[in-house]
């Protein structure tokens, strides 16, 4: 096999995510503990997060409003519920587009733990209203380095897709999700706004790169999660890989360099 690139990105975040480096990175890996993280910084958040310890105590009048259910520790969606109530005992799941009772609720997530490896325990939430109604909210995901963006991509429901854009939101093919792009997908029209937001954040975390996680509304934009090691890192382009990598190793060299707490966090300071 060839050498890896010097500054190859899913080089150095593999080895980071192996040598478990970084005390804040491993509180985001775990979305209760990413909550308190995501409450110490004061970064807008929904205002209902509840944990609920297994399915077995899952009960209808905790979904009576508009609600979603997420696995404890899980991403790429797996096992996620954006439930929207119907009444008479029923909700329409939007991320799927089907009408279930209480018990396929609970079906759905029994599912989801035997096919997607993923604990018995739950997060409920607020669901965020997107722009259209009955159409789940826009995941909009900002990569930075310190106060740096590289990139970010839209998952959009309406139309359903990902596309990707560079630091200054110029649509650019990333190697990532090649079936899924969909080019009619806008940058937000927040992007100024979600780019300070997501900045800001990044330099105030003692990690060298996280991928801000915000969910855009139709009245407003909330910080859903942190992620410091997305799934697909393995998956850019060369190009990409060492633009990255190069981002990577920028901002590892500045927070050595700052002599920082790796374990303390500074609140942001909102305008």
């Amino acid at each position: 096999m060839p050498d890896t690139p010097p500054n190859s990105f899913s080089a150095v975040l593999e080895d980071a995510h192996s040598r478990k480096e970084h005390p804040v990175a491993r509180r985001m890996l775990d979305k209760v503990h990413c909550r308190r993280l995501l409450e110490e910084l004061g970064a807008p958040l929904v205002q209902r997060f509840e944990l609920v310890a297994s399915i077995d105590l899952l009960e209808p009048q905790m979904i009576t409003t508009p609600t979603v259910i997420k696995p404890r520790r899980g991403s790429n969606n797996r096992g996620v519920l954006a439930l929207l109530p119907l009444g008479e005992g029923l909700w329409r799941e939007l991320l799927g587009n089907v009408v279930l009772d209480f018990e396929a609720v609970r079906g759905r997530m029994a599912a989801a733990v035997l096919r997607h490896d993923v604990p018995d325990s739950w997060i409920i939430e607020d669901l965020v209203e997107g722009v259209i109604s009955g159409v789940p909210v826009d995941d909009v995901k900002l990569c930075v380095f310190g106060d740096v963006l590289a990139c970010s991509f839209v998952r959009s429901n309406a139309p359903r897709g990902y596309r990707w854009f560079d630091e200054h939101w110029r649509p650019v093919d990333t190697g990532v999700h090649p079936a899924h792009l969909q080019p009619t997908i806008p940058a937000p029209a927040t992007r100024a706004h979600l780019t300070d937001l997501a900045q800001a954040i990044g330099a105030r975390l003692p990690v060298p790169f996280v991928r801000v996680d915000f969910l855009v509304g139709a009245n407003k934009t909330v910080v859903g999660e942190l992620t410091p090691y997305p799934g697909w890192y393995r998956d850019f382009t060369p190009e990409w890989d060492t633009i990255l990598g190069m981002h990577y190793q920028r901002s590892a060299t500045a927070l050595r360099a700052s002599g920082r707490d790796l374990e303390r966090i500074e609140p942001l300071v909102m305008a």
